[in-house]
């Protein structure tokens, strides 16, 4: 398999990902990296899953949105851990084992070109849901402090979601066309789709980097909102690391897929770090936002009904 595409018609290595480019160019110190990465990366997202499958329940007061977004973004995400480790660890074992590749090798190598797919669309799934659970947040703390949702916060999640269709539309698109691009084989028209892919591709990664500077916004709109310092603090890590996440994800789609420079062997260390395990510390504060009972958006019940809440003396503060 080639290290990347070429207008000739050859073969172009339209799955090409960062794990895979990794085991394909015999990188054995990055691979095992990054294997190691996202193994441990994988146990934390199961965990994770647990914890807001169980944790965040649709509990009676509406204005805690967001929770089924939370829980598809850790579920994707999960996902996308779990099949970028799959490819990068068969192609550790080809590294590994170069004498024992017969034909059963060959067949299990095919597969994972297609799971190597499955990564970036899960990928892509996990960042629209964080994006719509980072926003639904902010909504939320506004809503509850001016004691019903307004217009303004339901535009604003008219628009979040307007733009999340848009970006799983992107997603879908691109797999499609990666699908039809590896079945098609080294042809001029592969070279096509591979063009059209990337080029979705690095749109979706852009529209998912204006989405997080969007929020953060939104962070500071929730800051004047009245929320508690908690609740703040919590919001502003989890955004600053979205940033994070979603800025190395635009660049890495602009400078390697859409001008095919040669890939550096520690791509997939990068990736795994700036992308996967930022989104897991995004959804863990997410989670522990969700969950936060005492000094929160959400301690004042059901948009300003005061059963269950009781006024702490001194506390300056309404609570469970």
């Amino acid at each position: 398999m080639d290290t990347g595409p070429n207008p000739q018609g050859d073969s172009v290595g339209d799955d090409m990902s960062p794990f895979l480019f990794s085991g394909v160019n015999n990188n054995r110190p990055y691979i095992i990296a990054a294997v190691a990465l996202m193994a441990v990366a994988t146990i934390i997202g199961l965990t994770l899953t647990v914890l807001i499958l169980l944790g965040v329940r649709r509990r009676a007061d509406p204005a805690r949105l967001g929770t089924y977004s939370i829980k598809t973004g850790i579920i994707f995400l999960t996902l996308s851990i779990i099949t970028a480790l799959t490819t990068s660890s068969i192609y550790l074992y080809m590294i590994e084992n170069p004498n024992n590749l017969g034909a059963s090798a060959y067949r299990l190598f095919k597969a994972t070109e297609h799971t190597d797919l499955l990564w970036e669309l899960f990928d892509f799934l996990a960042q629209v849901s964080i994006f719509v659970t980072l926003t639904s947040i902010a909504v939320s703390a506004q809503s509850v402090t001016r004691g019903g949702p307004n217009g303004f916060g339901r535009l604003l999640r008219l628009g979040t979601f307007v733009v999340a269709g848009v970006v799983v539309a992107l997603a879908f698109a691109v797999y499609g066309l990666r699908v039809a691009s590896l079945e098609s084989g080294g042809t001029v028209y592969n070279w096509n789709l591979y063009e059209h892919a990337d080029r979705a591709a690095a749109s979706a990664s852009i529209l998912n980097w204006i989405m997080s500077l969007y929020n953060c916004g939104l962070v500071v709109l929730a800051m004047g909102s009245g929320t508690g310092k908690g609740i703040f603090f919590l919001l502003a890590f989890a955004n600053f690391f979205n940033i994070i996440g979603t800025t190395w994800n635009m660049a890495y789609y602009i400078r390697w897929h859409l001008h095919y420079n040669t890939w550096p062997g520690y791509i997939a260390i990068l990736h795994a770090a700036l992308q996967m395990w930022t989104s897991l510390v995004v959804l863990l504060l997410c989670y522990a936002i969700f969950t936060k009972k005492a000094g929160g958006i959400w301690t004042v019940g059901r948009y300003g009904r005061t059963d269950r809440v009781v006024k702490e003396p001194h506390a300056g503060r309404m609570s469970y």
